[in-house]
């Protein structure tokens, strides 16, 4: 009868754990890049080593450290004859779906693959702003993180 009893308080503990641990996970919050050139911001969990602004302060690289993932978040002044990323996209077969943004917005989603990498980008165009986060990662990192990847790109706000 005790060890029935010390395996009940064992298994309830264990449970209790288990929750607390979920708990704490989801309570995390998320740290924020704010570019002020172009007046935007993106979302990306706090255990993400980021890189620094680049030199023009167009964005930043989200992702350091892995040599199979490089993920950005960065913005442009946008003309279509220059820089269509629609066109990039239909020409290499990528899928293009429709996305509505955190804030309500309407974006674009670029994914496919392309030289065993998957390349998944943001596209949201605004007063001749594009603003964009890319990210070229390989299947194993995309497999473990598409969701992950989805609430970082949903999080873009143009400022």
């Amino acid at each position: 009868m005790l060890k029935k009893f010390l395996s009940f308080i064992f298994i309830l503990t264990f449970l209790t754990a288990c929750n607390e641990d979920e708990i704490q996970s989801k309570s995390v919050e998320w740290e924020k890049y704010v570019n002020s050139k172009f007046g935007f911001s993106v979302n990306y969990p706090p255990d993400w080593n980021i890189g620094e602004e680049s030199d023009n302060e167009d964005g930043i690289n989200l992702y350091i450290g892995n040599p199979d993932v490089q993920i950005l978040a960065f913005a442009s002044y946008y003309m279509e004859e220059i820089s269509n990323p629609y066109g990039n996209a239909e020409n290499d077969g990528f899928d293009i779906q429709r996305i509505t943004l955190d804030n309500g917005k309407s974006a674009d989603l670029i994914v496919g693959k392309l030289d065993q990498m998957v390349n998944y980008e943001l596209v949201f165009i605004s007063n001749d702003i594009i603003y964009n986060v890319k990210a070229e990662v390989s299947k194993s990192f995309f497999d473990k993180n598409e969701d992950t990847l989805l609430k970082v790109v949903k999080s873009l706000d143009a400022l």
